[in-house]
C-alpha cells in the first residue's frame, strides 16, 4: 500500500475534496476540472502521478486526466475508487438521488391524486386549497420530530364521512351519565 500512502499524504487533501464534490455533481463521471490549493509537497507528488512538472499554488486539475494516470500507475484503479478510500465514505451520486426523490414525489401526489378520485372527493372545492397548503408548507417533507401530531389527535380533523372541507371540527365526544 505504499501507493496509498503516497496518495493519502495531506498536501492531497485538497485535491480529493475537491474531486469529490465534483464526481458527487457529475454522475460520478471523472470529466470536468478542479481547482486546488497545493503546497510544495502536494505539487510535487500530483506532477510524479502526472508526469508533468507543477508549480505550487491554486492549480486546476482535469478528472480525466488524474482517473487515466491512477489508471496507468501502481494504484491500478480509477479516480472514484481513489476518492473513495481516501475520504473514507462512499461517494454519492447526487443527481441520480435527486432524480429519484424527483420520481417518488411524482408518483406520490399521482397516488394522492388517484385516492382523491376515487374517494369521489377530486372536484371538492376545497381540494385545491388544501393540496396547496400541503405542497407549500412541506408537511409531507417535514421530519417526524417536527411534523404536527397526525389528525386523530388533533381537534380538528377530516371526518371519514364528510363531504366537506377536511378540518371540519369533530364533535365532542358524548359524555354518559
Amino acid at each position: 500500500a505504499p501507493v496509498r500512502s503516497y496518495l493519502n499524504d495531506p498536501s492531497l487533501t485538497a485535491l480529493w475534496t475537491a474531486a469529490r464534490k465534483r464526481l458527487e455533481r457529475n454522475r460520478l463521471a471523472p470529466t470536468g476540472t478542479v481547482q486546488a490549493q497545493l503546497d510544495a509537497e502536494g505539487a510535487k507528488r500530483l506532477g510524479g502521478l502526472l508526469g508533468t512538472r507543477l508549480e505550487p499554488g491554486l492549480r486546476r486539475i482535469q478528472l480525466g486526466a488524474l482517473d487515466a494516470a491512477l489508471r496507468a500507475s501502481a494504484a491500478q484503479c480509477g479516480l472514484v475508487s481513489i476518492v473513495t478510500e481516501l475520504t473514507g465514505q462512499p461517494l454519492q451520486d447526487r443527481m441520480s438521488a435527486k432524480e429519484a426523490q424527483q420520481t417518488a414525489w411524482t408518483a406520490l401526489w399521482q397516488q394522492l391524486d388517484a385516492d382523491l378520485t376515487h374517494a369521489d372527493l377530486a372536484h371538492a372545492g376545497w381540494i385545491a386549497d388544501w393540496l396547496g397548503e400541503l405542497r407549500s408548507t412541506g408537511i409531507l417533507t417535514a421530519p417526524a420530530s417536527r411534523r404536527p401530531p397526525p389528525p386523530s389527535a388533533a381537534p380538528y380533523a377530516p371526518s371519514p364521512h364528510s363531504r366537506t372541507h377536511p378540518f371540519t371540527p369533530r364533535p365532542a365526544p358524548e359524555q354518559k351519565l
